[in-house]
């Protein structure tokens, strides 16, 4: 079921590409692929496989003469020169999936009753169009809409592409629309230290107000975003750390927090947010101190292999984020991919390789 799958080698090295578009969860694909390789290959040299996100090399986990597997951001030696070229079998690009997102809203800052909820199914074709290219149109189907004509909408799509830039920076531009309404362009930066436990992070965006009504209406995109962040992720118990300190979508200042914990089918993490604007809605002042939860719970099928140019799979996770007060105009930030979650950096190394290690027992 693995994608965009190559071998190449070198006097020391024998390497594999391969892409987990099988809706394998992280850790269950890499322990396929490892099983996979040691058990059909008889090479002496050293083996290392290098995981692919849309064709653009991520991870790689490599075996050592002395002792486990090794896995990191670092890829092995002589994949610039020997692996770029190497023909991928079973590719990915021009295979499309129209992914069904569930969508739950709900508030309670209203007296007259209890909740407003809005529940929503949203399809998106998703591509691979070229290495790191990909291409994602989504619409909303109301279900249930307790929340006014606003949420009764249609998003068009947007236009992503990834680079990994040399000593592991990851760069991710995208132009199209997103989350709230907005449309424009977004560029992000990941970029692990040499101890990946810790990593940086940031985003920026130019954007616009592009949302349809009684019609379309649009904004000149002159809003500037910026965030900028720092991780930390802690393998023995698989907590995810992050601070971000930035100019948010509602002209506001902040900084939020978050911590999470990773299993294997889901993730749980809290939230603090400190915003320069603060929240009308508690006691007619302003509140500058908010907070709440987020849940990402993963989805089955736990497999589904892509055996023709189209699939239909479900969401990978399904996502809750409760905010204690109901603050919707401070420290917001727009998502431009409808998948992001908390659940994203389960394809840390350090969970991966926790994973391998728990399929072994």
């Amino acid at each position: 079921g693995f994608e965009n799958v190559s071998v190449c080698e070198d006097s020391i090295y024998q390497i594999f590409t391969v892409e987990n578009n099988a809706r394998y969860l992280p850790g269950i694909a890499a322990r396929k692929a490892l099983d996979i390789i040691s058990n059909a290959d008889t090479s002496k040299k050293q083996k290392s496989i290098v995981f692919l996100r849309n064709g653009v090399p991520y991870i790689s986990v490599t075996n050592s003469k002395t002792g486990p597997w090794k896995i990191g951001y670092k890829l092995p030696e002589g994949y610039n020169k020997n692996c770029t070229q190497a023909q991928r079998h079973n590719s990915s690009y021009f295979k499309t999936d129209i992914v069904i997102y569930p969508e739950l809203l709900y508030r309670n800052y209203r007296t007259d009753r209890l909740y407003e909820v809005v529940f929503n199914l949203s399809p998106a074709i998703e591509l691979t169009l070229a290495k790191g290219l990909s291409f994602v149109g989504q619409i909303v189907i109301p279900i249930y809409n307790g929340y006014g004509k606003r949420y009764a909408r249609i998003r068009p799509g947007f236009m992503t592409q990834q680079i990994r830039l040399p000593r592991q920076f990851f760069i991710s531009v995208s132009g199209g629309t997103f989350e709230y309404d907005r449309y424009g362009i977004d560029a992000q930066l990941f970029h692990p230290f040499k101890n990946i436990r810790w990593g940086l992070h940031a985003q920026m965006g130019l954007t616009g107000y592009f949302a349809l009504r009684t019609k379309w209406e649009a904004s000149t995109p002159g809003r500037v975003t910026g965030r900028l962040g720092i991780s930390y992720y802690e393998p023995h118990f698989n907590l995810y750390a992050i601070l971000y300190a930035g100019k948010y979508l509602y002209e506001d200042y902040g900084v939020t927090a978050e911590l999470n914990r990773h299993f294997r089918y889901a993730t749980i993490g809290f939230y603090v947010q400190k915003t320069s604007k603060g929240n009308y809605l508690v006691n007619s002042s302003r509140l500058k101190l908010n907070g709440g939860f987020k849940i990402a719970i993963a989805l089955p099928p736990y497999r589904q292999i892509r055996k023709k140019k189209f699939r239909i799979p479900p969401a990978s996770h399904f996502r809750l984020t409760y905010n204690t007060y109901n603050d919707g105009n401070s420290c917001v930030y727009y998502r431009v991919h409808p998948g992001e979650s908390n659940a994203s950096a389960n394809f840390q190394p350090y969970f991966i390789q926790s994973e391998i290690n728990r399929q072994r027992r």
